[in-house]
């Protein structure tokens, strides 16, 4: 699990890109069937929601509830941001971009480049996370290279890659 202080990091350099760009605010949509890697990064939440940074009142918005995050129900609760807006263009449906633009008046410009560079950039949490997930990857090769066999069945194989993955609290990405 994220760190808030890792959190608060990520979106504090959002509020450079929105100062930078002249923004007064950025929009970032998931759908937990197509997890977006941006709204992932900025809350560690694979549900479905919208994440709003609104730079005048610098508050987090989301759909469901999220820690340190206001909770809105409905497209239509969306802070009235005015002028132009930072979106992932990447990551937004044509229907859905229809509605936000009816909604909120708004200009919207694409940030999924800078969004992009942020990601590329690994902070120390990051690169611990990175390294831990490498020695665990040899501890689990090592432990599955013991316990299989040629005359295993594929069932019989794929059970036991699980039963190691859950041996070492590994839970599917």
């Amino acid at each position: 699990m994220m760190p808030s202080s890792e959190k608060r990091k990520r979106i504090k350099n959002i509020y450079k890109i929105l100062e930078k760009k002249k923004l007064s605010g950025m929009l970032l949509f998931n759908r937990s069937m197509a997890l977006n890697p941006n709204y992932f990064y900025f809350t560690g939440s694979k549900k479905t929601g919208f994440l709003i940074i609104n730079k005048k009142s610098k508050k987090l918005y989301t759909f469901g509830k999220e820690k340190g995050a206001e909770e809105i129900k409905d497209l239509n609760e969306l802070p009235k941001m005015k002028y132009k807006i930072g979106i992932d263009e990447n990551r937004i449906t044509a229907d859905l971009y229809k509605k936000l633009k009816k909604i909120t008046k708004a200009r919207f410009i694409d940030i999924s480049k800078e969004l992009e560079e942020l990601r590329a950039i690994k902070s120390k949490w990051e690169i611990k996370q990175i390294k831990n997930a490498c020695k665990l990857k040899k501890k689990i090769y090592l432990e599955m290279k013991r316990n299989i066999s040629k005359k295993q069945t594929e069932l019989q194989l794929k059970a036991k890659i699980n039963e190691i993955f859950a041996n070492h609290g590994v839970v599917e990405a």
